[in-house]
């Protein structure tokens, strides 16, 4: 043990003077920050103990067991898809109009035969309870028929029918047939006579239109202009014949304004007072963006002008109102 210990006191000298070699020189090592990071970096790296060899090993293992864990997990994957693969080989493919053609009942196989299975069932293997049931049954279908039942074509011909429909004639003791024959087709498949005789439509109007002509006139572009004049004269006499029987009665009638200004157009002339569309313009014109100002304006002159040339409003200036000396307007401040 005491040999460890001078070892040790040796390597701390060594590292001692290693850190003095490199910072052997520098000045202001009291002073400045940077010098001072500088040799904390040094002593760091040089003090700096090794890691042991266990702990390493330690670390190198447990990843080493990481790795192989992934791989059993990899491994258990690939077997896994791999069976599957076998299965899926090994099994039929799987197609679907099939498996809807087999989830669909039926229309021309009556279910409640295929309820007995009388291939399969055979007297052999019949106790007694059975042969009872049997010849209960067989007498109960003594009077069966090959009628079909009114209520499964109905059923049929409005797709009620189903896994789940039960006919209200007894359910399964219905004496009569709850399948088709084949070949048998359904009346909504057949087609019907108004679709084969249908026409188009305007056949059919020209056809009701023969039978209410009688000689006569073609319609034509002056023909139809004389009738609607025609027409309105009519609905103008009805008016004025309506009006003259309330004025008659003595019942006062409101009118439009349309009705009043065709009636009486003085009606509605202005007053003298009245203002001018261009008096409306000229209030709100702006006359400084749009309207050019005239010379007599831009000049600040107003008033008219007399034959001699001078305006009316020129007045004579009296120089006495103005100050001369203008000096003294310094001194009020």
């Amino acid at each position: 043990m005491p040999p460890k210990k001078e070892n040790t006191k040796k390597i701390e000298k060594e590292k001692q003077k290693i850190v003095e070699d490199k910072t052997f020189g520098l000045k202001n090592k009291n002073k400045s920050k940077s010098v001072q990071r500088y040799i904390k970096g040094v002593q760091q790296q040089v003090f700096q103990t090794k890691k042991k060899p266990e702990e390493n090993k330690r670390k190198e293992e447990k990843e080493k067991e990481k790795l192989n864990q992934q791989k059993l997990l990899l491994n258990s994957i690939y077997q896994k898809t791999e069976k599957v693969k076998k299965i899926n080989e090994n099994s039929a493919t799987y197609d679907p109009k099939k498996s809807k053609e087999s989830q669909k009942i039926d229309i021309y196989t009556d279910v409640r035969d295929s309820k007995n299975d009388k291939e399969n069932d055979t007297i052999d293997q019949w106790d007694i309870n059975k042969l009872t049931e049997v010849i209960n049954i067989r007498h109960k279908n003594v009077n069966k028929t090959d009628i079909i039942c009114k209520y499964f074509l109905s059923a049929v011909e409005n797709k009620q029918y189903g896994w789940f429909w039960v006919c209200p004639n007894g359910g399964d003791n219905c004496k009569y047939k709850h399948c088709l024959p084949q070949g048998y087709v359904l009346k909504k498949s057949e087609p019907t006579s108004n679709e084969k005789d249908e026409k188009p439509l305007e056949d059919i109007i020209e056809e009701e239109r023969t039978q209410y002509i009688n000689n006569g006139t073609p319609v034509t572009l002056e023909s139809f202009k004389k009738w609607l004049l025609e027409r309105k004269e009519k609905k103008n006499i009805k008016k004025d014949d309506q009006k003259e029987k309330t004025e008659k009665k003595g019942k006062t009638t409101t009118l439009s304004g349309k009705e009043l200004f065709t009636y009486d157009p003085t009606l509605f002339i202005d007053d003298d007072n009245a203002a001018n569309t261009n008096e409306y313009e000229d209030l709100f014109y702006d006359d400084d963006d749009n309207k050019e100002d005239s010379p007599e304006k831009k000049n600040g002159i107003n008033g008219d002008i007399n034959e001699n040339g001078k305006r009316e409003d020129d007045v004579p200036i009296n120089t006495e109102l103005f100050i001369d000396d203008l000096d003294d307007l310094d001194e009020l401040d």
